[in-house]
């Protein structure tokens, strides 16, 4: 417990983790500051002197690491001096060294004594300690994420995507800058030939997709699903409102939970029956039995701007990927600071890049889901509501999108599509004999109204279109889904968004509304759309948030509400020859793990049609 017993240990643990020979003069000055500790010299200009001369390396202070954690600088007194302003704990009062070593572990980077002299007494310099003590749990992910920048950089020699994976860096340098806009923009046309060059080398099939899954035609489990890792980006704050971590959750419980169908003995009143043949055995096993039977859709650098933009109005688009969206913008999508984190504005293109796969898979088999998407808040010119890009929107403009149409016209920032725009257009598969559809029908069950699904069919020539306040995502008075894409919402009337926008068929439901009062609203509906519409293409926002115990939810639907709810939509599209591609939608719990087990209910419901209506034979 003396001083100097204490030098020694702490001078042998230093020299345990050099990568080299220790230094002499460490040793001398460590016993120094051990046998001087009881004298009447002052200890902090020991302290001081000892710590400059024994862990300074190369004479370099722009590369120093913290050496003692935060919690041993409460119970230290600090001194100020021009060299170094770091204090080192008092040997007397620490029990042991082992003890300081591991508290080291936390320390945080510096970014020179020049910067920070002048800073208060609470500032502390770093010792350049770090390359003497294991990665730090903060160390390990930034290389993990360096290798991903690297693989992604290998798809594409575009150097925007560079500066893009390196958006922090790259953002600190022109924020304050006037030429930020002009590289900007130099940089989103090069994008946008970047990632559409190479992307005919991409396609399987006509399929926008990463990875190809289970084969459909073989598979008599259940239908095509679609899922991406990065839709749960990490380090998300915990008490968000929004949980991040429930697509994470929904892949988890339909690879792992035991499927409820698929179980015997586990018909309960009111369930749905099993087929009369009872041609499907009984397992136990989980619906998804690999990873790998997922179809993956394409992540950032390979998914063309071209299938975003019509739609998506091109400003907005360019401010969104460079982060460089405004804060009126920020706050309005719910998200605030994290929007500009480059892991969630690429979770966001995939999430996007997902539900058009889904409706690419449900064209060419008759069914597929998506373990995310459902995007509906948001409009053309903005994010709103935990939204940022509407992804029901961008699959019904790439499904009714015609070669001799050309969209164009998509804003004065940005020219008319190029001929590169058009090739990974024509090459984007809609179906076996290549017609675009004609009519999309989105079937939006989230106990919110889809307002920014609404506001693109809405005719931006009706004089009624702006009455209630509700936005139209138009350019220069066109919008490209009038007359092509249709709305069927049910909502909660006193729920978000309180100023509606106009569906073609809405159904506010009075607060906690029961099953019966929503599921016979929800025949009726559907019956009326058929008839009316005859779509081509559904795609089902199956939205968990409408459920008893939802947090954001006004409506007393239970689980069992949801699951007859899930059947009659996607049944009945079945027993159409309709193609329904279905989404997750919204839901909101404390219970992140629970949100999964519900959200993963449409795909069992849809698994469970899969194998009643033995649809892996109609492809054949």
């Amino acid at each position: 417990k003396t001083p100097l017993f204490t030098s020694l240990l702490f001078c042998l643990r230093l020299g345990m983790h050099r990568k080299h020979s220790g230094n002499p003069s460490s040793f001398i000055f460590l016993c120094l500051f051990g046998l001087v500790g009881n004298s009447t010299t002052p200890i902090s200009s020991v302290k001081a002197m000892t710590c400059h001369l024994v862990f300074a390396r190369r004479g370099s202070s722009s590369h120093k690491t913290t050496l003692f954690g935060s919690a041993f600088r409460t119970h230290v007194p600090r001194r100020q001096s021009e060299r170094c302003t770091t204090c080192l704990t008092s040997l007397k009062k620490t029990a042991s060294v082992t003890a300081v070593m591991a508290t080291s572990t936390k320390s945080r980077s510096c970014e020179g004594e020049e910067e920070r002299e002048h800073k208060d007494e609470n500032a502390t310099h770093s010792m350049d300690y770090f390359d003497y003590l294991p990665p730090t749990l903060e160390r390990i992910q930034l290389e993990k994420m360096q290798s991903k920048k690297e693989l992604l950089l290998q798809r594409t020699n575009s150097s925007f995507i560079q500066e893009f994976a390196n958006g922090t860096r790259y953002r600190a340098h022109y924020e304050n800058n006037q030429s930020w806009q002009t590289n900007q923009t130099r940089q989103f046309t090069s994008f946008q030939k970047a990632t559409s060059e190479p992307f005919s080398d991409i396609l399987v099939d006509g399929l926008a997709t990463s990875h190809v899954g289970l084969d459909p035609l073989q598979n008599t489990r259940h239908q095509p699903m679609v899922y991406h890792d990065n839709y749960s980006p990490p380090d998300w704050p915990e008490k968000h409102t929004f949980p991040m971590d429930k697509f994470r959750w929904t892949a988890h419980s339909i690879l792992k939970d035991a499927d409820e169908f698929l179980m015997a003995n586990r018909k309960e009143e009111g369930e749905i029956n099993r087929p009369s043949n009872n041609a499907i055995p009984d397992d136990d096993r989980p619906l998804v039995l690999s990873k790998h039977h997922f179809f993956r859709p394409l992540s950032l650098p390979a998914f063309p701007l071209a299938y975003l933009t019509p739609p998506i109005h091109p400003a907005f688009l360019r401010s969104f990927l460079s982060g460089t969206l405004s804060e009126r913008h920020r706050r309005r999508i719910g998200f605030r600071e994290q929007t500009r984190r480059p892991e969630l504005i690429e979770r966001t293109v995939s999430e996007v890049a997902g539900t058009v796969l889904t409706a690419q898979l449900a064209l060419k088999y008759g069914m597929a889901s998506h373990l995310a998407g459902g995007t509906h808040h948001a409009t053309g010119e903005e994010g709103r509501g935990y939204t940022i890009l509407n992804d029901l929107a961008v699959v019904a403009r790439l499904m009714t999108w015609r070669a001799e149409g050309h969209d164009g016209d998509i804003g004065d920032d940005t020219e008319t599509e190029t001929e590169e725009d058009d090739s990974v257009l024509r090459e984007f598969y809609r179906g076996e004999d290549g017609r675009p559809v004609e009519r999309v029908l989105v079937v939006d069950c989230d106990v919110h109204q889809g307002d920014g699904t609404a506001s693109f069919h809405v005719d931006p020539n009706s004089s009624s279109s702006d009455d209630d306040g509700s936005a139209t995502s138009s350019f220069h008075g066109k919008n490209h889904l009038h007359g092509k894409l249709f709305t069927l919402d049910l909502h909660a009337a006193s729920n978000y968004p309180f100023a509606k926008a106009k569906c073609t068929y809405d159904y506010p439901l009075p607060d906690h509304c029961p099953d019966d009062l929503y599921l016979s609203t929800l025949e009726m509906a559907l019956d009326l759309a058929w008839n009316e519409v005859r779509p081509q293409l559904v795609l089902y926002n199956a939205g968990v948030d409408v459920h008893r115990s939802d947090r954001l939810g006004r409506l007393a639907i239970s689980r069992e509400g949801m699951k007859r709810r899930d059947y009659c939509v996607i049944s009945k599209c079945v027993e159409r020859g309709i193609p329904v591609a279905a989404v997750v939608g919204g839901g909101y719990d404390e219970d992140v793990r629970a949100l999964g087990r519900r959200h993963a209910l449409v795909h069992r419901v849809c698994a469970q049609i899969w194998r009643e209506k033995e649809m892996w034979k109609r492809g054949r």
